[in-house]
């Protein structure tokens, strides 16, 4: 089991740490409000990805496919959400006090936060694929159920590293935009993230 477990954690450690969707709203997130606003971002997408390793290992990742259209107007409206988000970065007055700065989405609201993520993280095809493609070579028949928590707390495990790297690039420069002028500008970098990921996440 430890042999499968390593070529997971490693495979899905550089699938998660590449520059994407995912990493660059959890960025773009942190910069904006910090990092205990981004916080149930990356709760809700580790979820997501939590959802899709387990209907891979239970072989029904291919009802995603069978939604047709539905799947895709789940994602385009995701994908539209991230892009409004991005818009009001932009629009937001650079005047307000530093203690005051607020993510795209209310960090009050845990809920909201968590669901883009979740949401985010279940409409990507390509991470359907990627588990696909992968579990195959780590699950074998009659495996268990032991190796499949195993595969779920390794996921959670490598996936808080990534999400905890990210946020804290993000909360370090936000931490760094003290002036008006600067808060500005990564309000609109942070604005250009999402409106990014939004682009991504409607064409992939």
């Amino acid at each position: 089991m430890l042999h499968e477990l390593v070529l997971f954690a490693g495979v899905f450690a550089l699938s998660a740490a590449a520059p994407g969707a995912d990493t660059m709203l959890l960025f773009g997130w942190a910069l904006s409000g910090g990092a205990r606003a981004a916080a149930p971002l990356a709760i809700g997408i580790t979820l997501g990805k939590l959802v899709l390793l387990t209907l891979a290992a239970a072989g029904v990742t291919a009802a995603a496919a069978a939604l047709g259209p539905l799947f895709i107007a789940v994602k385009l409206a995701g994908a539209a959400y991230l892009v409004l988000l991005g818009i009001r970065l932009w629009r937001r007055d650079p005047q307000r006090p530093i203690a005051a700065a607020s993510a795209p989405a209310d960090p009050g609201s845990f809920g909201r936060a968590a669901a883009t993520g979740l949401g985010l993280a279940v409409s990507n095809p390509q991470a359907i694929l990627f588990y696909v493609a992968v579990l195959p070579t780590v699950v074998r028949p009659g495996s268990g159920a032991g190796l499949y928590l195993a595969l779920a707390a390794t996921l959670c495990a490598v996936m808080t590293g990534v999400a905890a790297g990210y946020i804290a690039l993000g909360a370090r420069a936000r931490s760094a935009a003290g002036s008006p002028t600067a808060r500005r500008r990564a309000d609109r970098l942070a604005g250009t993230l999402l409106i990014g990921a939004g682009a991504l996440v409607a064409t992939r």
